[in-house]
C-alpha cells in the first residue's frame, strides 16, 4: 500500500538559451510536507524523483510506502534507463509472486521487460488483486495510469485548464485545486512523444475494459461520442487535453456476464408447516435440506471465499514480527499459554451482520491459531430516550398527534396468532420481527457497574454446539439472573436491525441502564462474537465516539480524505469507517482497558450486497420488473461499484497506515459467483433476512453462525448511527454541508 503523486506543467515556458525546464514549470505545487494525507498513508519510507518527460519538461513523482510484503522498497522504482514505477496495490495472482518477494518489485521487472503498448496492457490486465499505478516508460516517453476495474485503490486527478496549470495525479487531494476521481474505465495513457519537436500538449489515450460502462451510468465507453467524453471523464472543469478512446483491442474484464439461467423454481415458503415458521432457524435447515444443489452450491461458495481470504490473511511479514526481548519461537509458545499477546496483524470492521461475520469466521481458519484477530466495532453517541420522548411529546402536543406507537394488538400478537396468518409470507414476516425482536444469545457476560466505562470486562462461550442454540422463539419474559452486577445468564431484547428501532437500553428485568454507546450494531457484535471460535483471542474493540470528537475531526481531517466526493452519505460512511479503522477504543473482553489496534491489514465485507441482491432495491426491482428485472440490476451493481465508494475508503482507511482488503471483490470469487443463477443466490419472495442473500446465508448457518445467519441488511450508518446523530431529516443524496 502506498501513497502515491506525479504532478507536471504540460505547458511550460521554454528558455532558448539553456534548453532546460524553467523555474515556473518546476515548481510543483504540491504538499510534499511529513505531516500530510500523502504521507499518512505510507509511514515506512518516502522518496521524491524527477522525470524528464520532455528537454523542456519534468515532471516530479513522490511514493510513501506502507510497507506489508518482501523487503521493504522504496518508491518510485526506478532503473538505468529512466523507467520508474509509482504502485499502490497487491498482486494475489495473476502474476507469480513468491511469499518473500515484493510485488512491487515483481511488476516493474516485467513492466521494464514490455516493449509495446500490447505487452504493458496485457500484463495489467492479468493482475488478480486492487491497484492504482503511475508509470513513466522512458524511451517510449509514456505516462501510463490508471485504476482497478472496482476502483479499490483511490486515484484522483486533476486536469490542466490555463497555461501552466498543472497536471496531477495523487491518490489523495495535495493542494486546494480542484480534483476529481480517475474512472475505472481502463487504462490511462499520456503520451509525450514529439512534443519537443511540435511544441505541442501531449495526447491521452485511453484504454477501456471490455463492456465497460461510464461510472452510474448505463451508457458503454467504446460508444460514447467524441464530443462528450469529457463530459465524464473530467465533469469538473474544462481541460486543454485531446483524448482518443483505442477500441482497437479492449481489455478483458473482470466483470463477466452473470448467467442468465432458468429454471422451474418455486419458492419454498408455499412447502413450510405453517405450524412451524416461528423458528426461522427451522426455516434455514428445512431450505438446506429441501435443495441438496443449494447444500452443494454453499459448500463450493465457502471453499472459493475461504482462497479469497487466505490471499488477504497469509501474504504478510510475521516472519520479521518481535517482541522486545523475545524470540519468534518463546513469542509462539507464550501465545499459545495465553501469557502473552502479540499485537494482531489483521482486523476486520466487525458490526455483527452477516458479511463481517463470515469473514471474521472464515479469517479464523486461515490466520495462525497463536494470533489475535482484532475486530473493529464502532458506536456514535446517543442521548437518553426520556430526552427523547420528552421533546417527542412536546412536538406532538403542538400538532395535537399524542405520542406515537404500537397498538396494543400488534404487542400482544404470539407466534400461534403468526402461524394462522392468512398466507405462508405473512406469516414467515411477522416471525422474521418476532426473532429480531427477541434474540437470546447463551453467552456470559460481565457489565461494569461503572457506567463510565461501557464496554464488556468479559465474555465468556456457553457453547458452539447446534445444540446449545436454541431453535424456538425466544420469550421476551426470559428471566435475567444478575450476580454482583454482572449479567450471568442471558442477553435479551437485541433490537430489530432497522434505522427506525432507536433502542440504547440494556434491558435487566425492570431495571434499565442507559448506555450512550449501545448501537444495534453493537449488541449484534455481541452476539455475532458468541458465535464465532472460543479458542481464538478475539480483541472485541468497542470504538466509541462522542460528538464533539465526531465533529471535530470530520472538520480537521475527515472532510479532506472524502474529498472530492460531497453527499451526506459520504459524510455518514466516510466517518464511521475512519473511527472504526484507527481502531481506538476498549477492550470488551479485558476490563475495558484502552487499546488501539496495530493491524495493518483490515478485512471489508464490502460487496456482497451487489452480488447477491442485499439491498432493499433488490426488492423493489424484483417487484416491478420481475425476475429479469432483477438479473440486469445485479449485473449493473458490480460495473456501478467502482464508482460509489471503495476509492472514498481506500483514502479514509489507508490515512491511518492501514490497508483495506475486499475479500468478496477477490477475481476468482466474482467468477464463480457469476456462474450461480441469481435465483439461487438469492430467493425475494422470502421475508428480509431470509431472502436477500440467501446463499450466503446458507454458508453463515453452515459455519456455526445461526443466529447471524438470519440478520437483515442494515448499512453502517444507521448500525452505528452515526446518521441520527446528525440531522435526521437528510437525505443520503443531499450535499452535505458538514464538508465544506
Amino acid at each position: 500500500m502506498c501513497g502515491i503523486c506525479f504532478a507536471c506543467c504540460l505547458q511550460c515556458p521554454i528558455i532558448t538559451e539553456s534548453k532546460k525546464p524553467s523555474d515556473e514549470s518546476t515548481h510543483m505545487r504540491i504538499d510534499f510536507d511529513k505531516e500530510s494525507s500523502l504521507n499518512n498513508r505510507g509511514p515506512d519510507v518516502s522518496l521524491l524523483h524527477t522525470v524528464h518527460l520532455t528537454e523542456t519538461c519534468q515532471g516530479t513523482m513522490q511514493g510513501c510506502v506502507l510497507h506489508l510484503r518482501g523487503d521493504l522498497t522504496p518508491q518510485p522504482v526506478t532503473d538505468k534507463t529512466g523507467n520508474a514505477l509509482l504502485w499502490n496495490g497487491e498482486i494475489f495472482d495473476g502474476i507469480p509472486v513468491k511469499e518473500d518477494e515484493n510485488d512491487t518489485q515483481i511488476l516493474f521487472d516485467v513492466l521494464a521487460f514490455c516493449v509495446t503498448d500490447e505487452n504493458i496492457l496485457t500484463t495489467l490486465q492479468k493482475i488478480h488483486g486492487p491497484w492504482a499505478f503511475i508509470y513513466w516508460q522512458a524511451k517510449a516517453k509514456k505516462l501510463w495510469f490508471g485504476r482497478d476495474i472496482f476502483g479499490r485503490r483511490s486515484l484522483l486527478w486533476h486536469l490542466p485548464s490555463f497555461t501552466n496549470d498543472q497536471f496531477i495525479l495523487a491518490s489523495v487531494a495535495t493542494t486546494d485545486m480542484v480534483y476529481t476521481e480517475i474512472p475505472c474505465v481502463g487504462v490511462f495513457c499520456l503520451n509525450f512523444c514529439g512534443c519537443d519537436i511540435e511544441n505541442r500538449v501531449p495526447s491521452l489515450t485511453l484504454h477501456p475494459w471490455k463492456e465497460c460502462r461510464w461510472p452510474a451510468k448505463a451508457d458503454k465507453v467504446i460508444d460514447t461520442p467524441q464530443e462528450n467524453v469529457w463530459t465524464y471523464l473530467y465533469p469538473a472543469a474544462s481541460t486543454h487535453l485531446h483524448v482518443n478512446i483505442d477500441t482497437r483491442g479492449l481489455l478483458n474484464t473482470w466483470i463477466p456476464a452473470i448467467s442468465e439461467e432458468r429454471a422451474a423454481f418455486a419458492s419454498f415458503i408455499p412447502d413450510f408447516d405453517l405450524k412451524k415458521c416461528g423458528d426461522l432457524q427451522g426455516v434455514m435447515r428445512q431450505i438446506i435440506e429441501e435443495n441438496k444443489d443449494l447444500d452443494s452450491l454453499a459448500d463450493e461458495l465457502i471453499q472459493v471465499l475461504l482462497s479469497a481470504v487466505k490471499k488477504r490473511v497469509t501474504n504478510l511479514p510475521r516472519k520479521r514480527q518481535t517482541l522486545p526481548g523475545i524470540t519468534n519461537v518463546s513469542l509462539i509458545v507464550a501465545c499459545v499459554l495465553r501469557t502473552a499477546k502479540p499485537p494482531a496483524n489483521v482486523a476486520i470492521l466487525f458490526s455483527g451482520g452477516l458479511d463481517s461475520t463470515v469473514l471474521a469466521a472464515l479469517a479464523d481458519r486461515c490466520i495462525p491459531q497463536h494470533e489475535t484477530i482484532d475486530l473493529l466495532n464502532v458506536a456514535f453517541e446517543q442521548t437518553k430516550p426520556m430526552e427523547k420522548v420528552k421533546s417527542r411529546q412536546v412536538k406532538n402536543k403542538i400538532r395535537g398527534t399524542g405520542l406515537k406507537g404500537q397498538s396494543p394488538a400488534d404487542d400482544n400478537l404470539t407466534t400461534t396468532q403468526l402461524a394462522s396468518s392468512e398466507s405462508p409470507s405473512e406469516c414467515l414476516n411477522g416471525c422474521q420481527a418476532s426473532l429480531n425482536n427477541s434474540v437470546c444469545a447463551q453467552i456470559s457476560i460481565d457489565v461494569p457497574t461503572n457506567n463510565s466505562n461501557p464496554g464488556f470486562s468479559h465474555l465468556a462461550i456457553s457453547g458452539r454446539t447446534n445444540d446449545s442454540l436454541s431453535t424456538k422463539p425466544y420469550n421476551n419474559s426470559c428471566p435475567v439472573v444478575i450476580n454482583n452486577g454482572h449479567i450471568v445468564q442471558s442477553v435479551h431484547n437485541i433490537p430489530d436491525l432497522t434505522p427506525e428501532n432507536d433502542t440504547n437500553m440494556l434491558c435487566v428485568g425492570e431495571n434499565r441502564t442507559f448506555d450512550a454507546f449501545n448501537v444495534p450494531d453493537r449488541q449484534t457484535a455481541r452476539v455475532a462474537l458468541s458465535e464465532l471460535n472460543p479458542n481464538r483471542n478475539w480483541n472485541f474493540v468497542e470504538i466509541n465516539i462522542s460528538q464533539a470528537e465526531a465533529q471535530t475531526v470530520r472538520q480537521s481531517r475527515i472532510r479532506k480524505l472524502i474529498y472530492p466526493l460531497h453527499t451526506v452519505l459520504d459524510d455518514s460512511i466516510g466517518c464511521a469507517v475512519w473511527f472504526a479503522a484507527r481502531g481506538s477504543g476498549i477492550l470488551a473482553s479485558d476490563k475495558g482497558q484502552d487499546f488501539t489496534s496495530k493491524a495493518r491489514v483490515i478485512l471489508c465485507g464490502m460487496a456482497a450486497d451487489e452480488q447477491f441482491a442485499g439491498y432493499s432495491r433488490h426488492r423493489v426491482t424484483y417487484k416491478t420488473k420481475g425476475y429479469d428485472g432483477l438479473v440486469k440490476e445485479v449485473q449493473e451493481e458490480m460495473w456501478r461499484i467502482s464508482s460509489r465508494n471503495l476509492g472514498r475508503d481506500d483514502r479514509i482507511i489507508t490515512d491511518h497506515g492501514k490497508e483495506s482488503r475486499f475479500p468478496f471483490l477477490d477475481e476468482t470469487f466474482i467468477q464463480f459467483c457469476s456462474t450461480i443463477p441469481v435465483f439461487k443466490r438469492a430467493d425475494l419472495t422470502l421475508p428480509r433476512g431470509v431472502g436477500e442473500k440467501l446463499l450466503l446465508r446458507i454458508c453463515a448457518y453452515k459455519l456455526g453462525l445461526q443466529l447471524t445467519a438470519l440478520q437483515p441488511k442494515r448499512a453502517i450508518q444507521f448500525g452505528s448511527k452515526i446518521a441520527k446523530m446528525d440531522n435526521k431529516k437528510e437525505k443520503g443524496s443531499d450535499i452535505c454541508h458538514r464538508l465544506k
